[in-house]
């Protein structure tokens, strides 16, 4: 039978190895940060990454990351356990962003470098983000070493808009909704949108949308993006038109049935016709043919064709 003090005594010895090992562990700590302390600011300024709790750090991210940042805070307050203070900001890791720079995103976090990382109020910082016109969405996240690390989902430009005068455009987003100043050579590629009408900046509109949902069928139809569409007024008889990029005729696309005119459309240009080809006009609006009007007749002429071909001359009317 085994003698209980010796299992006591074992159990001791366990006990103060422990303790030992605990006390070094803290020993190397806080010697690493007298160290880093020593090294300047420049040492300091690389602090996000020292020894001591860069695996700290870079676990709590991966992880922070695949949660959603919903546990920023309760990592920030684990590592304080280790490392005696969260510290103050160092860096700005920025994530997500594609037309803003990650300097631009920085700043619009309000945070600035050196404010204490315990008193930084995520919310805030989410709330500063969303207030900006290019970030629709963020999520935020306080690491220790001096780290607020941001993710970012920017509002998505499908056109341009112009507003108040020439050369003040905006981009617009899918809601119809001209969100923010755009420069116009760095998205040279969006279709420009000519409202007859006014325009209010930040406000979502249905027929700037209805144009973009036309824009997204002319791809879908494997047509390239138009040059502009125009956007009618309630009134106006033609309703939307628009002018591609490798035509010069006018597209006249009326109100009604968008997306079967935008498909009569595609197979029209997919035919590869001389009439549609020599077309000053291209008028969707009948229900069964397609009228040409060409750049070499004289006003107010025109001709009709027939999805099988020419056709007599339309006398019916539009269908809006």
């Amino acid at each position: 039978m085994r003698d209980p003090r010796m299992s006591h005594s074992r159990a001791e010895r366990e006990e103060r190895a422990r303790r030992a090992r605990a006390h070094a562990h803290l020993a190397r700590v806080r010697a690493g940060r007298t160290t880093r302390a020593a090294g300047g600011a420049a040492r300091r300024r690389l602090a996000v990454a020292a020894p001591s709790t860069r695996g700290l750090a870079a676990g709590a991210l991966a992880v922070a990351l695949g949660s959603g940042f919903a546990s920023g805070d309760a990592f920030l307050a684990t590592a304080a356990a280790f490392t005696g203070s969260p510290g103050a900001v160092e860096v700005i890791a920025v994530r997500g962003a594609r037309h803003l720079s990650a300097d631009e995103v920085a700043r619009a976090t309000g945070v600035s470098r050196g404010t204490p990382l315990a008193g930084i109020e995520i919310d805030a910082v989410v709330d500063q983000l969303e207030d900006h016109d290019w970030i629709a969405a963020a999520r935020a996240l306080r690491l220790p070493g001096g780290a607020v690390v941001v993710h970012v989902e920017e509002s998505r430009p499908l056109a341009l808009v112009e507003i108040d005068g020439p050369g003040m455009l905006f981009a617009v987003d899918a809601e119809g909704r001209p969100f923010a100043p755009a420069d116009g050579d760095a998205f040279a590629e969006l279709p420009r949108l000519v409202p007859d009408g006014s325009v209010t900046p930040r406000e979502a509109s249905g027929t700037l949308a209805t144009a973009l949902r036309i824009a997204q069928r002319l791809a879908e139809h494997g047509l390239a993006q138009p040059r502009s569409i125009a956007v009618p007024a309630e009134d106006d008889p033609e309703g939307f038109t628009l002018q591609l990029r490798d035509r010069d005729a006018r597209i006249v696309l009326g109100r009604d049935d968008l997306d079967t005119r935008i498909g009569n459309l595609a197979q029209l240009l997919s035919a590869r016709s001389d009439e549609v080809d020599r077309a000053r006009e291209v008028d969707l609006r009948f229900a069964d043919q397609v009228v040409l009007r060409e750049k070499s007749t004289r006003k107010g002429s025109a001709q009709a064709t027939g999805s099988r071909g020419r056709a007599d001359r339309s006398e019916k009317r539009p269908s809006g």
